[in-house]
Order: structure tokens, then sequence, then C-alpha cells
């Protein structure tokens, strides 16, 4: 099964109730979710030399931990699209 919002869908009956599922997020959804975050994480970052919200996005970019963007934009694809699902 295939949707434009969430790419591949897979289910699996486990056991019980239990249902598995493998969803594919493309690539375009996940970087609109990016966006979405970031400017979620602009309107409360603070930096010395910056008023609280207003840090351009590339020095908020280069300050995020690891992969802490991509994460959190996975988290809020899946949010969006679980209910769909």
């Amino acid at each position: 099964m295939e949707n434009k919002k969430y790419g591949k869908l897979k289910k699996s009956k486990i056991k019980n109730s239990e249902v598995e599922l493998e969803v594919e997020v493309p690539p375009e959804t996940l970087a609109e979710h990016k966006l979405l975050v970031l400017v979620d994480i602009k309107k409360d970052f603070a930096m010395p030399g910056f008023r609280k919200g207003m840090v351009p996005e590339n020095i908020i970019l280069e300050n995020l931990k690891g992969d802490y963007l991509l994460r959190e934009a996975a988290e809020s694809a899946i949010r969006e699209i679980y209910p769909d699902v």
C-alpha cells in the first residue's frame, strides 16, 4: 500500500491483537517536518548576542546536538501519519 503522505506501508499481525507497522516516510515529508520543528525550536532558542527567538537558523543548526533535528522531525511526521495508518 502506498500513500503520498507516508509512502509505503506494511502491516503484519504479530500475535494476539498486536500489529507491526512498517512505514516509509518520503524525503519530502521529512523535509517539511524538519522546517516545522526548526520554526518551533527557533521560538525558544536563546544564545548570547541574540534575543530569544531571534537566533538565525544556520546558527541554531550549528548548535543542535547530533541528529536532534532529524529525530524530532521523524517524531513529528509519525504523530501526523499515525492516525491515517
